[in-house]
């Protein structure tokens, strides 16, 4: 073993280094006894995410002992991240006047074909209230009190859900301290396209280094690329094209991840070139979009599913034409025009 892994002085684990384990972890499902990987993979994962050379990567020693307090927090199957219902208020009180919005937000996720609010999603749902009276609708949703509710109440349980999703890689990886500071100005704005930090540039980037170029995978590596590193992206990649449409998500689809595939492939085919309006001229009519798209999704076979995710090839590193190539192809690119 080198000895500069372990010499004095070595770059201390930041807490960007503990979120970039904490998602490897996560989406590589490896916290069981048996091991997936040696601490040495997520110390090289990591340098190649965060661009780290050398010098700026901590020791293995302190991947060793990161990985095995993440691992240990990961197996801890915490309660907030179950599904919400009002019998938890025996336990967890809320504010009354919260009781009907969230009550109305799982309503409007069960009609959407979507999972439902989990507990800590409710817990940001509730710090994010006061937003409601910050977001602005259009015209058309403003005049409709209860369209109006309806929007509110969807883009409130969006920025919950992206709150928690982050807040829950920070408890995982052990951070005492979080900052949320980039999704605090994003939500003024009702940016939600702050996730495709994420998405994009951690998680496309990840499967874009697993398979390079290489065609010759088999088919237990393919399924593995799949579960871990591409249906994160594509739920974010739904996430994002649904607010850029409507200003909020629908919420996470609760789809296997073929069907799921096969709603993302619909979706970016369909907005290829298309504006807002392109989904529907009224507000309503392009929420009924997304639903009715949904909807056929789930009632199609297997077979017409397979049909439609054979139109874009699986591995042929598809977020390039939807997303732009990764981050670090995109920054080369730049320093050789420089």
């Amino acid at each position: 073993m080198p000895k500069s892994i372990y010499r004095e002085g070595r770059s201390k684990v930041t807490e960007e280094i503990k979120r970039a384990v904490s998602r490897l972890v996560d989406q590589e499902k490896d916290w069981e006894n048996k091991k997936k990987h040696p601490s040495r993979w997520y110390r090289t994962e990591t340098a190649r995410i965060l661009t780290l050379d050398e010098s700026n990567n901590p020791s293995l020693r302190s991947y060793e002992e990161l990985v095995r307090e993440i691992r240990g927090n990961a197996r801890v199957q915490n309660p907030v991240d179950k599904p919400w219902n009002t019998a938890l208020l025996n336990s967890e009180s809320l504010d009354p006047d919260l009781i009907p919005w969230i009550i109305n937000a799982q309503h409007h996720r069960k009609q959407f074909l979507s999972k439902p609010l989990s507990v800590r999603e409710v817990k940001w749902f509730t710090r994010l209230f006061g937003f409601r009276t910050h977001f602005k609708p259009s015209l058309e949703i403003e005049n409709n009190p209860d369209l109006r509710s309806f929007f509110i109440s969807n883009v409130l349980a969006t920025w919950a859900q992206i709150y928690a999703e982050i807040e829950k890689v920070d408890d995982i990886a052990g951070i005492q301290e979080p900052d949320y500071s980039d999704l605090d100005i994003a939500i003024v704005d009702n940016d939600s396209s702050v996730i495709r930090e994420y998405s994009d540039e951690k998680l496309s980037d990840q499967a874009h280094g697993l398979l390079g170029k290489r065609r010759d995978l088999i088919e237990s590596q393919r399924a593995r690329i799949q579960e871990e590193w591409t249906l994160p992206s594509l739920k974010h990649n739904i996430l994002i094209l649904e607010s850029r449409v409507l200003k909020h998500s629908l919420g996470d689809p609760d789809m296997s991840p073929q069907y799921l595939r096969a709603y993302h492939t619909l979706l970016f085919c369909r907005d290829h070139g298309r504006d807002e309006t392109g989904w529907g001229a009224t507000y309503q009519k392009r929420v009924g979009t997304f639903m009715q798209l949904r909807k056929d999704i789930t009632e199609e076979s297997e077979e017409t599913i397979n049909v439609i995710n054979s139109s874009i090839p699986e591995y042929n590193m598809w977020w390039e034409d939807l997303w732009g190539t990764n981050k670090r192809t995109k920054l080369d690119q730049n320093k050789e025009g420089s």
